[in-house]
């Protein structure tokens, strides 16, 4: 089952608020109810990037995989079929990568014996301060799944 982006930004939201420690989890989760509303009302920022290189789709989904699961959380979706896989993850990214921001990762099969890496960054900035927390995720990606290419010595 798939994760709605407004749910990952809860998640994140909560487990912030928890790690604060100033006061319990179940009282926090109570507070966070003016931050989900704070978070819904920002402007929701998106980056994208394509990378193709030539290799078997089951190594591309591998190598997606695995960049993703190194950067921050897998979260469930259902197009895993080809000849179009898509994964969602929540990386942290911003300042220190501490602000969330939401990962997907289309992975396409083209004819021509090449893999599409069709990489989206979104994410939530502030109206006055902006942290440039989707172009900062989207070069964390990237640079990853080049590392695990081999594009980068």
């Amino acid at each position: 089952m798939s994760i709605s982006d407004a749910e990952i930004f809860d998640r994140w939201l909560n487990k912030a608020g928890e790690y604060g420690g100033i006061v319990p989890p179940r009282v926090a989760s109570k507070l966070m109810a003016g931050g989900r509303l704070v978070m819904r009302s920002l402007p929701t920022e998106t980056c994208t990037r394509t990378i193709v290189r030539r290799m078997a789709p089951d190594k591309a989904l591998a190598l997606g995989t695995s960049a993703l699961a190194k950067l921050g959380e897998l979260m469930p979706e259902d197009d895993i079929a080809p000849p179009r896989r898509v994964l969602k993850a929540a990386i942290g990214a911003g300042f220190l990568n501490m602000n969330p921001a939401i990962v997907r990762l289309e992975i396409v099969d083209r004819e021509s014996g090449e893999c599409e890496f069709r990489i989206s960054t979104r994410a939530k900035e502030g109206f006055v301060l902006k942290q440039n927390t989707a172009p900062k995720a989207l070069e964390r990606v990237t640079a990853e799944l080049r590392t695990l290419i081999g594009l980068y010595p």
